[in-house]
């Protein structure tokens, strides 16, 4: 800790100091620590991971934070990707995001073999995919790589309708099948998620 205290200026510090301040003051009071965070610190920062595990702990009772951020949790930790041109594929851009690249998630064979038994694959687009010529990157996980991206949007549907009938978050149902170092991972494990607005992750 004291290495990591030393990167820190003296208003960094302090803020730190009062942080910890309120914190313990809430808990001691009985009160609850809720984490607001945006899509910015994602898990290959370490950030959410660090989140997860004071939830894990009892310091942190509740999150709030980004559809996008619950999606890379969805997604795992990191995604390595094959980030290509679209129009070299021969996509049009009309269909292609801003700036004209898009991903091949490089997934295990048995977890490909899985997405498949799910949807149908773009056989032919993947194998232009592995074909081009490009660096192979790693990324947040759970972004726009395909067919990783596709599937969780798919599947997410299927989640966000089952929290509805069963009158829970999101959040609760996806973490069931999360790894418990994300935050809706020990969120749901920690029946966090209860009672919370749809935005939230506990």
């Amino acid at each position: 800790m004291a290495a990591l205290e030393n990167q820190l200026d003296r208003v960094q510090l302090e803020r730190v100091s009062a942080a910890v301040d309120r914190i313990v003051a809430a808990k001691e009071r009985g009160g609850r620590v809720v984490v607001v965070t945006g899509s910015g610190p994602n898990l290959h920062e370490g950030v959410t991971t660090l989140v997860a595990e004071l939830m894990r702990l009892g310091v942190v009772d509740g999150v709030t934070t980004s559809s996008a951020v619950v999606a890379h949790e969805m997604g795992g930790v990191l995604d390595k990707v094959k980030r290509v041109d679209g129009r070299v594929l021969g996509l049009s851009e009309e269909v292609l995001p801003r700036g004209g690249t898009c991903e091949l998630s490089m997934l295990d064979d048995s977890v490909l073999n899985e997405i498949a038994e799910y949807m149908p694959l773009g056989g032919h687009l993947m194998a232009r995919f592995q074909a081009a010529e490009v660096n192979v990157i790693i990324k947040a996980a759970g972004n726009l790589g395909y067919p990783l991206g596709l599937y969780l949007e798919r599947i997410a549907v299927e989640i966000l309708q089952l929290a509805r009938r069963h009158g829970t978050t999101f959040e609760a149902v996806a973490g069931h099948g999360a790894d418990e170092r994300t935050m809706i991972g020990i969120g749901s494990r920690r029946g966090l998620q209860r009672g919370c607005n749809s935005n939230s992750t506990a």
